[in-house]
């Protein structure tokens, strides 16, 4: 939590719980903006969490942050107001990183699972990236904030995570005659591409997945493609 002459530490768990709340009140009225304390702010709270949990669950916001950098929800901020000047209907929390199922805001045990899964993923990808291409897909969650290539990278996680779990090589966005690839998984000699998901905007949305069995060349099979 940022302490300073505004917000002084706190004497005791009590008044650290109403230092929260009077900061997030803050956000709330736009007297400032969002930082990944406000954003994680229930965890110390949380109803459904053991202490060993929040502590967990604090670790894994943290690897967000991480992540993303500590300038990434004014980042989110000047998007939502750009992309409101074109559509005024544009709901404040449209961006994914606001999910009711990644926010801790909604605290219920399925939203820390979540959580603390995707930050595994980045934590564990992160450890290889020299060979996986990871640095890839965390550019595209640090840089590119449209809401469509934001839940096209935790598509690219979760279906990684798959093969990770499986003990499978993973090599992410290989090229691949023309495709949109979000990853290439293989298990001993065999591969597969799995084709990047589209989401088409226009009502009603609608998404498919492709997936090509192959053998890659061998240059991509040590990771040089």
């Amino acid at each position: 939590m940022n302490v300073d002459a505004e917000h002084p530490e706190p004497e005791s768990l009590e008044d650290d719980t109403l230092v929260r709340h009077k900061r997030f009140a803050e956000v709330l009225d736009g007297k400032r903006s969002m930082d990944w304390s406000d954003w994680a702010m229930v965890i110390d709270e949380s109803k459904c969490l053991t202490p060993d949990g929040r502590r967990v669950a604090l670790w894994a916001a943290d690897t967000l942050r991480q992540t993303l950098k500590d300038n990434f929800f004014q980042r989110v901020a000047d998007w939502l107001t750009h992309m409101r000047a074109i559509d005024p209907d544009l709901a404040p929390d449209s961006h994914p990183v606001f999910s009711l199922g990644l926010w801790p805001a909604n605290d219920v045990p399925w939203v820390y699972a979540n959580l603390i899964r995707l930050a595994a993923h980045l934590q564990l990808f992160n450890l290889n990236l020299p060979h996986n291409k990871f640095r890839r897909v965390r550019e595209t969650l640090h840089q590119n904030l449209d809401p469509i290539n934001w839940v096209s990278a935790l598509l690219q996680l979760e279906v990684a995570g798959f093969g990770l779990r499986a003990a499978w090589d993973i090599l992410f966005e290989p090229p691949a005659r023309g495709n949109n690839v979000d990853a290439y998984v293989r298990e001993g000699a065999e591969g597969s591409l799995l084709l990047s998901p589209f989401i088409v905007a226009t009502a009603p949305s609608r998404m498919a997945v492709g997936c090509t069995n192959f053998r890659l060349p061998e240059q991509c099979c040590a990771g040089e493609c």
